[in-house]
């Protein structure tokens, strides 16, 4: 059962109505109503005492309804930073992109110039797409790395670097 859940049947049981009961704690109607109806995260655990204490709560009860509040309240947290860790995660993933892109690009390779060391499958596939001349190979070369795992991601800017290091050091 969920804290919204418990809190309106908390309020039937002991026959306070939410007008009374957003009264007694010192909140709106509405903040009860959205405590309620689920779209407010349950209160933290000193709104939860105060609401408890104004539905005049047994232990058992007040103890339900703040471990309720507190694992609900941590969940949506969590899922929070979970969507935070993933636009960070995409951020970074199109930075690197773009970086490869712009490098492969940029360096000497073909024509003449040096190949890199090495060999990962995906740097290799953006450096075709780049240097092929074609119209539009820039955003072909990073829909390519769009579909790439961080893994294989992670593997052909190491390949990257190693390459950069061989150019400088030649």
């Amino acid at each position: 059962m969920k804290f919204r859940d418990v809190l309106d049947r908390l309020c039937r049981q002991h026959g306070v109505q939410y007008a009374e009961l957003a009264r007694r704690v010192g909140v709106t109607k509405s903040y009860i109503g959205q405590l309620v109806h689920g779209h407010s995260k349950p209160p933290p655990a000193q709104r939860c005492a105060q609401l408890a204490e104004a539905l005049e709560l047994g232990r058992e009860e007040r103890e339900r309804l703040l471990d309720l509040a507190v694992r609900e309240r941590a969940r949506s947290e969590a899922l929070g930073k979970i969507e935070e860790l993933d636009d960070g995660l995409a951020a970074l993933h199109a930075a690197a992109s773009a970086l490869l892109v712009g490098c492969v690009g940029a360096l000497p390779w073909g024509d003449g110039g040096p190949e890199p060391p090495g060999h990962d499958p995906l740097l290799a596939d953006v450096r075709a797409v780049v240097l092929s001349g074609r119209p539009g190979a820039r955003a072909a070369a990073l829909a390519r790395l769009d579909e790439a795992s961080a893994g294989e991601l992670a593997g052909a800017v190491t390949a990257l670097a190693t390459a950069l290091a061989a150019l400088r050091s030649s």
